[in-house]
């Protein structure tokens, strides 16, 4: 097998790059505990926030390209 097809000729490498919380809030201009709490009550979708069962810690996965997809949506607004 040569490549990944994930089945989306559009899909890059940028689709699943990921930010880190601190930098995705640097670039939004808010604090990260204000964006994590965003994430885990759904306000904001530019990425996955998860609870693992019987765990009491998050996860946040956030990806490049929904953060930038966030971003021009809120200018265009």
């Amino acid at each position: 097998m040569d490549s990944l097809n994930t089945g989306n000729d559009s899909c890059t490498n940028s689709d699943f790059q990921k930010v880190t919380v601190r930098d995705a809030a640097k670039e939004l201009g808010i604090d990260p505990g204000t964006l994590r709490s965003w994430m885990k009550h759904k306000v904001i979708d530019i990425g996955i926030a998860d609870k693992k069962d019987g765990s009491e810690r998050w996860s946040f996965t956030i990806y490049r390209s929904w953060l930038d997809n966030f971003k021009e949506r809120k200018c265009t607004e």
